[in-house]
């Protein structure tokens, strides 16, 4: 699937997901991804061995080059395709704008904060 149209995609399921306030502003949305492209990503899930053991129960995969070395070379590429998209500014912004009046009071103090953006797995043992 084209990472253009899986992120349009991404988009619109967030935007058309209820917006909830309590206990802190969130979004929960099922089946986020399309059919497809869910199919190909749990064909390159990291394995077990791939994630990175914290304290023997939590273990975790960051969408990040030092954990994407770890990987095969197909498993590689399409972590690095997928974050590319993913973490990119436009993305964040179309996710930080449906956000945006809970960023403006947190931030209220702080008029030119900055942002980045940030992905990983988790598992427990």
């Amino acid at each position: 699937m084209d990472p253009r149209e899986i992120e349009e995609y991404l988009t619109r399921r967030l935007q058309a997901a209820p917006f909830e306030e309590a206990p802190f502003p969130h979004l929960f949305i099922d089946n986020v991804f399309p059919d497809e492209f869910y199919r190909e990503l749990r064909s390159n899930f990291p394995t077990e061995d791939e994630f990175i053991g914290h304290d023997g129960y939590r273990f975790t995969f960051s969408a990040e080059e030092r954990d994407f070395s770890r990987l095969s070379a197909t498993k590689r590429a399409f972590w690095r395709e997928f974050s590319g998209w993913l973490l990119a500014e436009p993305f964040m912004r179309s996710v930080a704008n449906l956000f945006l009046p809970a960023l403006m009071d947190r931030f209220a103090e702080r008029p030119n904060a900055t942002f980045t953006s940030s992905a990983s797995l988790g598992r427990t043992k």
